[in-house]
């Protein structure tokens, strides 16, 4: 199934065309490899899975060349010369590991390992003459694994695309197909809250709709099925995979943002010892964090949003236990996305609102989820300018219920000293008629918007966040 990929679809295709060599990287699960197999179907090309190539022999075999050879140069050049003559395309997954296990094959052991397999590949795709596709989970992998050459051979890529996880639309799209496929009905709480868990990640997707065992899916069903896959099924394994590749310093940081720890000072404070500037650039680099700038300071959230759940309820000496719910509100819940949106506004951003009414969004200075005596607001965001408050809702279209609640919101905030210049209804999937009618009525109408998923998706597109 490939949902929301036409335009990568586009940009693959025509390179193919002009024969170019082009990498897909992205997090584990948003669907390279899919790609890289819809393409070789399409093209008659040859797909190869580079975790499997443990020997140099292997290689060859994929082109059904029995020869004993131990000799890894020889065995690239071969399978070049060969594959260049009798394939229209070329498609090598996780490439990475290709470059690594061959590193430890003679002649590249001892004079260089992976970096000199890494020089070799270079010279190879110069000259070959069919277009290749490559994957790899970050660019810091290839840079890990290739070290100094890393980027001599990412300049031999003509094409790099970063694939993202779906939008909250396409996911519950992909959702509806699987459930048809398996025969069995989800309640829209119930889709709604796979959409959030697996932050639109399709494999994350199918790893939940796998396990579900009824005919009639709830959402206790959801949040049972996710609790026992991230204990002790398919996400605790591949986390616990991921948590092997790093080192301790990269660890004990994912662990405190995972507390909702988000600002350098705080992390500073709670991972001593750690040289911590450079444990976050090698996150970045890695894709496993972001970072953005709120006032002055920098602060880092991360990428997977089902990692961080597994993370947040993984219990570290030193830091507080914290439970399924919390975890979800500050990870992966729909607010949390909206709230992290609006911490990387740094500029003013023009819109209008469902109504057409003209709104100016000045860059962020603070953004907060507060829950205390007087009540709850989905987010509190200071400007130079004002405060906005809003209420979130992910569901369907939006009633009276939730204009009501944002103006107790408005109300709330004010008591608490905050200068309210704008409040901001946001309902993904729109607003009722009797709704939007009602806020002419409102006594706070003057500062309330309407914001569904198409605004999210301009203010998105504005600061470069991903589609939501």
């Amino acid at each position: 199934m490939i949902i929301d990929r036409e335009e990568e679809i586009k940009l693959i295709g025509e390179g193919i065309r002009r024969n170019a060599k082009i990498l897909i990287r992205g997090l584990r699960g948003v669907g390279k490899t899919t790609l890289l197999k819809y393409f070789c179907d399409r093209c008659g090309g040859l797909y190869i899975n580079c975790q499997r190539i443990l020997h140099p022999e292997h290689l060859l075999l994929i082109m059904g060349i029995r020869e004993i050879v131990s000799d890894a140069y020889q065995a690239l050049e071969r399978f070049f010369y060969v594959v260049n003559r009798q394939k229209k395309l070329l498609a090598m997954d996780e490439f990475t590991d290709l470059l690594r296990n061959f590193g430890t094959y003679k002649p590249y052991r001892g004079r260089g390992g992976t970096n000199a397999v890494a020089m070799h590949l270079r010279a190879l795709l110069e000259e070959s003459k069919i277009p290749i596709l490559f994957s790899t989970t970050s660019l810091k992998t290839l840079h890990d694994v290739a070290g100094e050459y890393s980027k001599p051979l990412a300049r031999s890529f003509d094409v790099i695309i970063t694939l993202y996880p779906l939008s909250f639309e396409n996911t519950i799209k992909l959702i509806d197909l699987i459930c048809s496929e398996r025969k069995i009905s989800c309640s829209e709480k119930a889709k709604i809250r796979i959409a959030e868990l697996t932050g639109g990640n399709p494999s994350y997707i199918k790893a939940i709709m796998l396990r579900l065992l009824e005919k009639n899916v709830d959402v206790r069903h959801i949040d049972e099925v996710f609790m026992r896959e991230l204990n002790e099924g398919y996400f605790n394994a591949l986390f616990e995979g991921l948590r092997r590749e790093l080192s301790i310093g990269e660890i004990i940081v994912l662990y405190v943002i995972s507390r909702g720890y988000t600002r350098f000072s705080e992390i500073e404070k709670r991972a001593r010892g750690v040289n911590l500037s450079q444990v976050l650039n090698t996150l970045i680099k890695r894709g496993l964090i972001r970072r953005t700038k709120l006032d002055k300071e920098a602060h880092y959230v991360f990428v997977d949003k089902t990692m961080a759940m597994w993370f947040a309820l993984e219990p570290y000496p030193g830091l507080e236990k914290i439970t399924y719910n919390t975890a979800r509100v500050i990870h992966a819940a729909f607010e949390s996305l909206v709230r992290e949106l609006f911490m990387h506004v740094n500029k003013s951003i023009e819109i209008k609102d469902v109504t057409g009414r003209n709104l100016t969004i000045l860059p962020i200075k603070k953004v907060y989820y507060y829950k205390g005596k007087l009540g709850e607001i989905d987010m509190i965001a200071r400007t130079d300018a004002g405060t906005i408050v809003a209420e979130i809702y992910f569901g369907e279209k939006a009633d009276l219920d939730k204009l009501k609640q944002l103006e107790k919101n408005i109300a709330i905030a004010e008591t608490l000293g905050e200068n309210v210049t704008v409040a901001l209804l946001i309902s993904y999937f729109g607003f009722k008629d009797e709704l939007i009618e009602s806020v002419e009525k409102s006594l706070a109408k003057d500062i309330i918007y309407l914001v569904d998923k198409n605004l999210l998706r301009t203010i998105a597109k504005a600061v470069g966040y991903r589609n939501i």
